[in-house]
């Protein structure tokens, strides 16, 4: 509920010429009274699974990630609903945004659709799965899916890639090896994934292979380095070229991108912004993500050939 008052807040305040007030104000107590009533049905939820023999699935997957899908749900919704209310939303909003000149497909979705996607499904498969997150597979089927739905709009980066970018990627993997060595304790495979049958196994470590080298690397620079990167520059990101990126907006997206690899953050700013250079210095989006699958390819190889299961 704090987390919702505060997102609610924070729109409101971001899009204050948008919106009619007082009665924008309805949207506090709306989002604070729904989120309520999803914690409700998520705590019963929680114990009918752990009654119905799913304990490990109830303690380690649903009870936190049933909270973060409903907050995200109880956001998007929000937002989504009001901006379409006539009652809620100002007439300004209607005379600046004709449908005529609205574009077709959102710039920005076309851009961070796809990790979101990732990130959506990484919730829903953790939310289903006990200590060890037996549904990984999901993220790589949401985040092709997207990919493939954007993919005629993407084609127009420049996707071409040389040396560079695998020896960037040589250069992050080297880094990061050495960060983990320093900072996360050795581990074996886990005991979940080695309870599988071999079948399953294998089929695990396809798709968690082929997330790291593929498609990780493509939704995220498309993310951060795509879209953030310039969206820092001007609003009109598309229109920025990577030449005229300064260092500014490659430290800010750099440390977003490190956050969000949990222990490893310092290494993770590191490779963000060697990622995001070379990117401004060859002017292509293939070198980046050549250069960020590669190293995720040679992380998946020490996992596999040399058994640092704390990499994945």
């Amino acid at each position: 509920m704090g987390l919702i008052l505060a997102f609610c807040a924070a729109w409101l305040i971001f899009f204050r010429d948008e919106y009619r007030f007082p009665r924008a104000l309805l949207l506090i107590p709306a989002g604070v009274l729904i989120i309520f009533a999803l914690n409700v049905i998520r705590i019963a939820l929680l114990v009918l699974i752990g009654n119905a023999g799913h304990p490990a699935i109830a303690i380690f997957g649903f009870h936190s990630q049933a909270g973060w899908i409903s907050f995200n749900a109880v956001a998007c919704g929000l937002v989504f609903v009001s901006r379409r209310n006539r009652w809620l939303v100002g007439a300004a909003l209607d005379s600046t945004v004709s449908p005529a000149a609205a574009p077709a497909v959102n710039p920005t979705a076309v851009y961070l659709v796809p990790f979101l996607a990732v990130l959506a499904a990484g919730m829903i498969s953790r939310a289903s799965s006990g200590p060890f997150e037996t549904w990984y597979a999901l993220r790589l089927v949401a985040g092709g899916a997207t990919l493939v739905a954007y993919w005629p709009r993407l084609r127009g980066l420049d996707w071409r890639f040389s040396w560079r970018g695998a020896a960037v990627g040589v250069v992050v993997f080297g880094m990061w090896l050495g960060a983990s060595d320093l900072i996360l304790p050795r581990q074996a495979m886990p005991p979940g994934l080695a309870a599988l049958p071999t079948a399953a196994r294998a089929l695990w470590i396809a798709s968690r292979l082929a997330s790291a080298v593929i498609l990780v690397p493509l939704v995220e620079e498309l993310a951060y380095r795509g879209y953030l990167l310039r969206r820092l520059v001007a609003a009109d990101f598309q229109s920025v070229p990577f030449a005229r990126i300064g260092w500014v907006p490659v430290l800010v997206s750099a440390l977003a991108f490190g956050l969000v690899h949990g222990p490893l953050w310092l290494p993770g700013i590191a490779a963000g912004v060697m990622f995001a250079r070379l990117l401004i210095r060859t002017g292509r989006m293939g070198e980046a993500v050549a250069a960020h699958g590669v190293a995720n390819a040679l992380i998946g190889a020490s996992v596999l050939l040399w058994h640092q299961w704390q990499l994945w």
